[in-house]
């Protein structure tokens, strides 16, 4: 498993190199329709693993907070190789 940590000052670890958020916006999409919620860097705590990687697909879980909006969950991204 891997955490991203300290999400808001910087620190954290990932392999041997530190890892930053500076900006999150999360897209959901309903109806056709896109809603965005910005999550400001500045108040921005919480945590992001990754559970497994493969060649393929990452799983991920994340809990982040900013001032009065918050997210929690788990996703999977699907990894695209150029041809």
């Amino acid at each position: 498993m891997t955490t991203l940590d300290g999400i808001g000052g910087g620190g954290g670890t990932r392999s041997a190199s530190p890892s930053k958020v500076e900006y999150v916006v999360i897209v959901t999409r309903k109806g056709g329709a896109d809603k965005k919620v910005e999550l400001e860097h500045v108040t921005l705590s919480g945590d992001v693993n990754a559970n497994s990687v493969s060649a393929e697909e990452m799983t991920c879980e994340l809990s982040l907070t900013s001032g009065d909006s918050a997210i929690k969950g788990s996703f999977t991204v699907k990894i695209l190789t150029l041809k």
